[in-house]
């Protein structure tokens, strides 16, 4: 549905869904996603475009929701800072049955951002209708390959997560899941080493 909205807008003209941000980077590549009437979107708030992965200040990662119903609905965009990390990338987001969300990405936090060490993190999310946004703290998985972009998946309350991981020299397929909405995760386990022309 979240698709066919898309194209829709689109082919109708994109200031019909506009936006979060009046200003966003050339790198903007958002997650999306749709649950109980509302449009969700993931994003990086890097205005600049900045790309380099070592720079020493984090950009905060957003979400913002706008009314799935009406095309001149705007998008609720929170000033408090949730999340934050060294050039995040590949974010995603995705809906889960007891009515929160989950979200991961990649990118550098610390003394990684020097070393060119990326990971992926995952959020759970609530945020009631009227209230303000609630994250868990950031789940941190593997080490993430170049480029690499973590997959999400919900179904019910399950919610498997994918991703490429560089571990000595190899790049595997790590994976990992959860049972209860993203509240708590499995340890990280792996497939053998694969070929670096796939992405998940």
């Amino acid at each position: 549905r979240v698709l066919f909205r898309s194209i829709e807008h689109c082919r109708r003209g994109p200031e019909e869904i506009g936006v979060p941000m009046p200003t966003v980077s050339s790198y903007f590549v958002p997650g999306i996603t749709e649950m109980d009437g509302w449009i969700y979107t993931l994003f990086d708030d890097n205005v600049d475009g900045e790309a380099m992965l070592n720079k020493s200040d984090p950009f905060p990662v957003r979400l913002a929701r706008r009314d799935a119903d009406r095309a001149d609905a705007s998008w609720q965009v929170p000033e408090t800072t949730y999340a934050q990390a060294i050039f995040p990338r590949g974010l995603q987001v995705v809906p889960t049955e007891n009515g929160a969300l989950v979200v991961a990405y990649t990118g550098s936090l610390g003394e990684d951002a020097a070393k060119f060490r990326r990971h992926v993190y995952v959020h759970r999310v609530r945020w009631p209708a009227g209230g303000e946004q609630s994250w868990s703290k950031a789940i941190q998985f593997g080490e993430a390959a170049p480029g690499a972009i973590p997959a999400l998946r919900a179904e019910g309350l399950r919610v498997d997560m994918a991703w490429l991981e560089t571990t000595d020299g190899k790049t595997v397929l790590g994976q990992a899941f959860s049972e209860d909405g993203g509240k708590s995760w499995s340890e990280a386990f792996y497939r053998e080493e694969i070929c670096v022309c796939v992405y998940v």
